[in-house]
């Protein structure tokens, strides 16, 4: 499950919480994928998302299917800088997950030999792949 600390809720705003997420995610470009990693030593994809949302008092599961799980999930059209992005990679279900950025733009740890990078989903790779957009908090 995923908690929020509320005493972190009441001290922000939803607009600050979300600048506060992207700003985060930014300061780890170039950290280099890691199978497992969840610090910025070296991250998987769900470690990335979960180290980020945990910096900025949000806790995630520790799987990429499980934060989709618990995510509510948002129209695209809806979705905002901050939510999460899923992605089915492997052709098996939930298997990617990066931060959406806004304007088709999200934030990830691809795979191994890559780093935390910016992608777009203007790219039929992700286009074809694309599953939800969650989010996971309310203020």
């Amino acid at each position: 499950l995923f908690t929020i600390s509320s005493a972190y809720a009441v001290q922000i705003s939803n607009r600050q919480f979300r600048k506060n997420i992207v700003k985060s995610a930014k300061s780890q470009l170039g950290t280099q994928y890691q199978y497992g990693g969840t610090n910025n030593r070296g991250f998987d994809c769900s470690g990335f998302t979960m180290y980020i949302f945990r910096k900025n008092g949000v806790n995630l599961p520790r799987s990429s299917k499980e934060q989709y799980r618990f995510g509510r999930k948002i129209n695209y059209k809806r979705g905002q800088a901050g939510d999460l992005i899923f992605f089915d990679v492997k052709g098996s279900g939930i298997s990617h997950v990066g931060i959406y950025l806004g304007n088709g733009k999200f934030i990830h740890s691809p795979r191994k030999g890559k780093s935390i990078t910016i992608s777009s989903l203007k790219i039929k790779y992700w286009q074809k792949r694309y599953v939800a957009i969650a989010r996971y908090w309310d203020y």
